[in-house]
């Protein structure tokens, strides 16, 4: 995952506020199947790495504000799993979604459970 700080938010009612841009957030599907005995060792890594992000947005004076884009494979995880708000296609980065959270939505995130 990558983190860049010198974006602003988006969303209405966020406009102009600073957040955390996510960049790069990978972690793959198969990992959920990987197991040690019948303990699965790697599940939820996308979830840690975003509660990273707000954690550090949190210490960057942000609120735990942060956006990003997304594949088209990971948007239900985003919307439905995650909770954050879908600001549509961004044209200028590649046509991917783009999605943003507010602070109350990114407290949500931070009480799902590891």
């Amino acid at each position: 995952m990558i983190v860049d700080v010198s974006r602003i938010a988006r969303m209405k009612g966020q406009e102009g506020k600073l957040l955390v841009c996510v960049h790069y957030v990978q972690s793959v599907p198969w990992n959920i199947s990987i197991s040690i005995g019948s303990e699965v060792k790697y599940r939820r890594c996308g979830t840690v790495m975003l509660k990273k992000a707000i954690d550090y947005s949190i210490s960057t004076k942000r609120g735990g504000r942060f956006g990003l884009h997304s594949l088209p494979s990971s948007i239900d995880f985003y919307k439905r799993k995650i909770g954050m708000t879908a600001l549509g296609l961004d044209r200028k980065y590649q046509h991917l979604k783009y999605f943003e959270t507010t602070i109350a939505q990114s407290k949500e995130i931070l009480s799902l459970g590891d």
